[in-house]
């Protein structure tokens, strides 16, 4: 699968995609060095919107974009973050300096969709307390780590929980970007779910403090995860979310 990989860094900003290569040359100028323009924005920070920009403006059904910016600061990963408010078709991940810019190709964004909706139909068909949050993005400066998930969720009464238990990201390009399960790890998240373009899902379970690749959940232990991938298979997403209610049922049934 072709990959599409962007990087940026403070005296460049370098963006290929397919066989095109883009390049433009930004003034250099260190971290903590903060001219502003009369309309209070550091050079720094508008080299940084132009790199988020190119990312929007990517436009591919089947390759995801990511642009990397390096020697950054958390107080730049906050402006970036309030800067793109809540517009959709962006998300950033923050990990040690480097922000990563991601713009989700069609493909994506089907898969990890349809992933949610077969768990989420599954939690309602057995009965288990699940919560979706969505792209909620997740940070702790002391830690140097800021993630917006594919997906995730809390698991029971979600009031008095700050970090999910459950992440699900998809990787649909080789180029990955930033460590997305360094970044978890991090934050705290108790599982990582993380879906390739081939091949099995991957379950990771944060056991005193390190990842731990399980073939089974710890979090939904009752849950089948490769029986339940099996349904990404079927087309349109409404089929294959009437296809599992309708296994699950059938379980069920035999189970009487």
């Amino acid at each position: 699968m072709h990959s599409c990989r962007a990087v940026a860094q403070p005296a460049t900003f370098r963006t290929l995609s397919r066989t095109e290569e883009q390049e433009g040359a930004f003034p250099k100028r260190p971290m903590g060095d903060a001219r502003l323009s009369p309309l209070g924005a550091t050079d720094h920070t508008r080299d940084n919107l132009e790199a988020m920009d190119a990312a929007r403006r990517f436009d591919d059904s089947e390759h995801d974009q990511r642009v990397l910016l390096h020697g950054q600061s958390w107080h730049a990963y906050e402006t970036l973050l309030a800067l793109r408010g809540k517009a959709a078709g962006l998300r950033m991940y923050y990990l040690d300096g480097e922000i990563e810019l991601v713009s989700t190709s069609r493909e994506h964004e089907s898969r990890k969709t349809t992933l949610a909706r077969l768990l989420e139909t599954w939690a309602l068909e057995v009965d288990v307390d699940l919560n979706g949050f969505g792209s909620w993005t997740l940070k702790q400066e002391v830690r140097e780590a800021g993630a917006e998930p594919d997906e995730c969720y809390i698991l029971g009464p979600p009031a008095a929980k700050d970090v999910p238990d459950l992440v699900i990201e998809i990787e649909w390009s080789r180029a990955l970007g930033l460590p997305k399960h360094e970044i978890y790890r991090r934050l705290g998240v108790r599982e990582l779910w993380t879906l390739p373009a081939s091949g099995p899902l991957l379950v990771r379970v944060l056991e005193k403090g390190r990842w731990v690749t399980r073939a089974a959940s710890r979090a939904l232990p009752a849950l089948d995860i490769a029986w339940l991938v099996s349904f990404l298979r079927i087309e349109p997403q409404s089929k294959a979310v009437r296809a599992l209610a309708q296994a699950l049922r059938k379980r069920t049934r035999a189970k009487r």
